[in-house]
């Protein structure tokens, strides 16, 4: 065992911060059930499921961690610590997503129906009541 000073014992309880911290963010973006990192949207690429994504830090991202984090649109353009470029950057993207969105929407063709002649069978059913007897007609 060695003799800590006050300063040593700082230094390691910083590290002991540090790592904490690291587990924490670690278990965060791992998913509960199937144990697989969460895409940094927060669904799970293993089971599908989507879990609310793992909060961001942009004090300690690069430039281009923070560039993909906004174009992916995981940045929302009321975010603290971000320039006038990246707020316009973030609304850019956004709006693009949207428009997108609505251009799938209004391509997408509506289903057809399927109109086919029924069977011998199911026209027979309309002339047999549940319980199997016969509904009688009337001719014209």
């Amino acid at each position: 065992m060695g003799i800590f000073t006050h300063e040593g014992h700082r230094n390691l309880r910083a590290a002991e911060q540090n790592v904490s911290q690291g587990i924490a963010s670690l278990y965060s973006s791992i998913c509960g059930i199937c144990a697989t990192l969460l895409e940094p949207s927060g669904r799970c690429p293993g089971c599908g499921r989507t879990f609310s994504p793992p909060p961001l830090n942009l004090a300690i991202m690069t430039d281009s961690q923070r560039a993909a984090a906004i174009r992916d649109g995981l940045v929302p353009a009321g975010t603290e610590g971000l320039s006038q470029n990246e707020v316009r950057t973030v609304q850019f993207y956004a709006r693009l997503r949207r428009q997108r969105a609505e251009r799938e929407q209004a391509a997408t063709p509506k289903p057809k129906v399927e109109s086919r002649e029924s069977s011998l069978a199911e026209r027979a059913k309309k002339f047999i009541r549940p319980d199997g007897s016969i509904i009688e007609m009337s001719l014209p």
